[in-house]
């Protein structure tokens, strides 16, 4: 995965097409799993999909 802000829009909104309302938790349940980790890319990552999903739900649809 390239480190770039399309790259975690694109990633957020195929997790968001694919699970819908569970996509929030989905997300927020990879930052916790990377958390403590020390994979600190990861969990960088993860926290940028999850801040992309974020915004994508409050969109009007």
């Amino acid at each position: 995965m390239m480190d770039t802000v399309e790259a975690y829009d694109t990633a957020a909104a195929e997790l968001v097409a694919r699970y819908r309302d569970s996509a929030l938790q989905i997300a927020k349940s990879r930052v916790a799993q990377f958390e403590g980790a020390g994979d600190w890319k990861m969990h960088r990552r993860s926290l940028m999909v999850l801040t992309a999903v974020e915004r994508l739900i409050e969109q009007p649809r």
